[in-house]
């Protein structure tokens, strides 16, 4: 079973990797699910998305580590939460690789994506007029995917729904490199928060995660 890493970012917060090269019927073998979960696995009709769904469960488990099957449901803006725990999670994934980031104490976003030029043609729709002035500084398709997972992890985290990439989250100019940091301001009439954010590249994707 190929885990790229699960590592712990401090006593509270783990974050795992996982690259996708199993078959479905090989998760299945590892894998306890339950009879809502079956049912939930069923609604997929896309293959890849069940081998998304099968890798984050199974990932969640190795993560936690101690012989517990907690089981996978979604609260009402669909937000995943673990059964009968107290611990926060985050879910990811995008070709071959599925992520999860799980806290104790705080909420916490993840997101990863591969890095194509296609991005280009949408950001205009998410970055505001300082963010896109910074982007072009940096001039490099990662800082934009920075920014874009960068306020998908933030989003995430909220967690509630109704935020306007462009208008309601805000990120922080940064520096290009394999690691980096940055934070990310929620704010609106509801709301304002801050968000520290964390970034890392490799095999031509970025991945990035939010703390509360």
């Amino acid at each position: 079973m190929p885990v790229e890493f699960i590592r712990k970012i401090n006593k509270d917060i783990v974050l795992g990797l996982w690259e996708i090269t199993e078959d479905i019927e090989c998760f299945l073998s590892e894998l306890y699910l339950t009879e809502k979960e079956i049912e939930k696995l069923n609604s997929f009709v896309n293959e890849n998305r069940k081998k998304h769904w099968l890798a984050y469960r199974i990932l969640i488990d190795k993560m936690l580590n101690n012989n517990k099957h907690y089981e996978i449901e979604y609260d009402g803006f669909g937000k995943p939460f673990l059964k009968d725990s107290g611990n926060y999670i985050s879910v990811t994934h995008t070709g071959k690789y599925a992520a999860v980031i799980i806290s104790k104490i705080l909420s916490v976003g993840v997101d990863i994506e591969k890095i194509t030029s296609r991005i280009l043609k949408v950001k205009n729709k998410f970055l505001n007029e300082r963010e896109l002035k910074s982007s072009e500084k940096e001039n490099t398709l990662e800082c934009l995917y920075v920014y874009w997972c960068s306020k998908e992890a933030v989003y995430k985290l909220y967690g509630k729904r109704n935020l306007d990439f462009r208008e309601d989250i805000f990120i922080k100019e940064f520096s290009i490199s394999p690691k980096g940091k940055t934070k990310g301001i929620i704010k609106n009439e509801k709301i304002e928060k801050k968000v520290n954010l964390f970034f890392e590249f490799f095999d031509e994707h970025v991945l990035v995660y939010a703390i509360d």
